[in-house]
């Protein structure tokens, strides 16, 4: 059996669903406005360093491909697609770069 749910985050909230990628994990918030009051933090953002990474060694390396629960902007990986050819699978082939790899031979018997 295969369940496929599909679900509208903030259903309701006005401002969750103008903007559900910014309010999947959120700090406190005006519940009227929807304006987030976020800390400062000198550290950089765990998804910001992942992204850095990834975009780096996909520079490196194009069989790397970058899949994203449809939160690019949250996850950092709206860069690693700025950086490479957008495709379903934001592959790490940049369009200027490199060209798509060959579709694979099929299994022999």
């Amino acid at each position: 059996m295969l369940v496929h749910v599909v679900t509208q985050k903030g259903h309701g909230y006005k401002p969750a669903e103008n903007a559900p990628d910014k309010y999947h994990g959120v700090q406190k918030f005006d519940v009227i406005t929807g304006v987030q009051v976020k800390s400062q933090s000198n550290a950089p953002k765990y998804q910001a360093v992942f992204a850095s990474e990834l975009v780096k060694h996909a520079e490196r390396d194009d069989k790397i491909v970058a899949i994203t629960a449809a939160m690019p902007s949250g996850t950092s990986l709206d860069v690693f697609a700025k950086r490479f050819r957008a495709a379903p699978s934001m592959s790490a082939s940049p369009s200027s770069t490199r060209s798509p790899s060959p579709p694979a031979s099929p299994p022999t018997a």
